[in-house]
């Protein structure tokens, strides 16, 4: 009610209708949400007059004839060809290898259901061998800020984990591979 008396333009966001019109590159349950976010932004930002008085730093925040329709095909594009180092890059199949710079528990949590959802249940469903041959438990490698609620770190990955290898990390301060072998 304020934003409307003051003339404030308001942008109404609306629910995420779950509709993707591909799968999105990046693995794992979190990442589709992300994807349908992204996609539902896209759809919002191309809405909006380009005469909408939005500044930045004084200058527009779009150019002047507005951010414009963004086709599906670029859209398809983007969701297909995303990519984030260090987030779940699968580096080797065979031995099975990821590299994940997970670090706090929210984000290892994530890897866990990644692993689980994406990797250990493949498209033929639970107790089905995986097509990479993707071991059901693994070794993990992992080192652990200081400053990070380790005891939750581990126990998330304690569900996936047979063989944990704890390493110190150089240059911060962090747990050491004593302390984070009395966690466990």
């Amino acid at each position: 009610a304020e934003a409307k008396r003051s003339g404030t333009p308001v942008i109404q966001f609306l629910e995420l209708d779950g509709q993707l019109p591909t799968v999105p590159s990046l693995m794992g349950p979190h990442q589709i949400r992300n994807a349908q976010l992204a996609v539902a932004a896209i759809q919002m930002l191309s809405k909006i007059p380009p005469d909408l008085p939005f500044k930045k730093g004084g200058s527009p925040l779009f150019r002047k004839e507005g951010l414009g329709e963004i086709s599906e095909e670029a859209i398809v594009q983007g969701l297909e060809s995303a990519y984030l180092p260090g987030r779940f890059e699968i580096l080797s199949k065979d031995p099975f290898v990821i590299f994940d710079v997970a670090h706090n528990p929210m984000k290892i949590g994530a890897l866990v259901d990644t692993l689980k959802s994406s990797l250990l249940h493949p498209r033929g469903g639970p107790g089905q061998p995986h097509p990479w041959g993707v071991p059901a438990r693994f070794t993990t490698v992992i080192g652990i800020k200081q400053d990070k609620d380790a005891a939750a770190m581990l126990k998330s990955l304690d569900r996936i984990t047979d063989r944990y290898i704890f390493v110190a990390l150089n240059n911060v301060p962090h747990w050491s591979p004593a302390d984070l072998t009395k966690l466990t």
